[in-house]
């Protein structure tokens, strides 16, 4: 059996909103439980209940989104 998995993503245009979603509808279709969360609407709670945590954040001025950073800082 496998974990749960998490996509968490912060997306000021879409596009990167789009592509978590992909990835989830492709780990799904393998028979996946996925959770997609967007950074700037929801909070994640506790992160043990995932075996993997996928993050996607856009990037502007060679910087990450404030918000994926704040997720990366979690331990």
């Amino acid at each position: 059996m496998q974990g749960r998995t998490l996509i968490a993503h912060v997306t000021a245009g879409g596009a990167t909103e789009m592509y978590a979603n992909v990835i989830a509808e492709t780990l799904r279709s393998r028979g996946c439980d996925v959770d997609v969360v967007n950074l700037k609407r929801e909070k994640v709670g506790d992160l043990a209940a995932y075996s993997s945590v996928v993050l996607g954040t856009g990037v502007r001025m060679f910087m990450v989104y404030r918000k994926g950073k704040s997720f990366l800082a979690r331990r």
